[in-house]
């Protein structure tokens, strides 16, 4: 059994209140999102700069000493992820799991491609202003309510939602378009899936903030396979398709009575289009396929 991890994207309408049940107004809401935005960013480019002062440190003192420093020595940490949680966490508004969230990821990141910068082939990383928002799972919490799915956010500390006025997380009704979102909505909401760490981003074009909504599940895959159940597939022209399984008696049958007829139609209705040309007149020469059709 294997999990299988995928994302799935949803618009979100601001659907925030503040503390006396007042709706407030969703472009104060975005001044609040973008500016965690940079924030993000704040978070990022810091751990970079932490991990490449490690790194130079690193490099200095084995040549001192012949040994690997131990970041716990350093900093009280066990790696340069918690040291960057400790000096972002205090000046930050962000949520403390989403902040540990993007400094993780972005160690991972540094460490991937670490022999590369070291060697001048890439870049130090470096991140601009318009950054997804990181969410921790236990930051995502998904409602359903009147036939509408809705989802709260935790973005901020608690003690800044004192500052907004908010009543609690940030609230969004979830544009559900389609059958397939709303059944793995369905899934997540009943845990029949697992919601994972998640981004929130914002379309420049539709002007809208979009949920990656990640999630989880098990694939289940069949041990063994039964070798007495044998499909044979016979392809041919008066029937396209036949199938059948060794040792039952029904058969699967595609005929091709219709199949020929359509085809038959279609190769009409091309040399037709292709009679036709000789009366476009010259408007058409020189302009290819596209003009003929």
């Amino acid at each position: 059994m294997t999990l299988l991890v995928k994302v799935v994207k949803i618009y979100l309408i601001s659907e925030q209140f503040d503390k006396a049940g007042n709706r407030i107004d969703y472009k104060e809401v975005n001044k609040i999102l973008w500016e965690l935005q940079k924030q993000t960013r704040k978070a990022k480019n810091k751990t970079v700069q932490l991990l490449w002062e490690w790194n130079i440190f690193s490099s200095d003192y084995v040549k001192a000493s012949g040994i690997y420093p131990k970041a716990k020595d350093i900093f009280g940490y066990s790696s340069v992820h918690g040291q960057a949680n400790k000096e972002l966490r205090t000046k930050l508004a962000l949520n403390s799991s989403n902040l540990s969230t993007t400094t993780m990821d972005v160690c991972k990141i540094f460490n991937t491609y670490k022999k590369e910068v070291w060697e001048g082939k890439r870049s130090v990383p470096s991140y601009k202003s318009d950054q997804p928002l990181d969410l921790h799972k236990d930051s995502i919490k998904l409602i359903y309510e009147n036939n509408e799915f809705y989802v709260r956010l935790a973005l901020l500390k608690k003690a800044e939602f004192a500052k907004y006025g908010f009543k609690d997380g940030f609230r969004f009704k979830m544009q559900v378009k389609d059958n397939s979102t709303k059944t793995i909505l369905e899934r997540c909401f009943d845990e029949v899936y697992k919601i994972n760490a998640s981004k929130l981003l914002y379309d420049q074009k539709k002007k809208m903030w979009k949920l990656n909504l990640s999630y989880s599940f098990d694939n289940k895959n069949i041990s063994e396979l039964d070798k007495e159940k044998i499909l044979g597939v016979d392809v041919g022209v008066s029937c396209p398709l036949v199938a059948s399984v060794f040792g039952d008696r029904d058969r699967f049958i595609i005929k091709g009575g219709e199949i020929e007829k359509f085809r038959k139609s279609v190769e009409a209705r091309r040399r037709s289009m292709l009679e036709q040309t000789k009366y476009c007149g010259d408007g058409r020469i020189g302009h290819g396929r596209k003009k003929a059709h």
